[in-house]
């Protein structure tokens, strides 16, 4: 498998930084990722989740 800078259909244009964790806490106010989940969809914020149920957003 290719590293993920090096896959042909990324560039580094395209690569962004995740959040940290501590920044999602700060921005939501709750320490539980499925809190965390629940606030950011209800203020219509672009997030993922991730495989281990935690948020992840740039």
């Amino acid at each position: 498998m290719l590293p993920i800078e090096n896959h042909p259909l990324i560039d580094s244009t395209t690569m962004t930084t995740l959040m940290s964790q501590e920044d999602i806490v700060r921005i939501t106010g709750a320490k539980q990722s499925a809190r965390q989940i629940e606030i950011l969809a209800r203020n219509g914020i672009p997030h993922i989740v991730d495989a281990n149920g935690k948020p992840k957003l740039t």
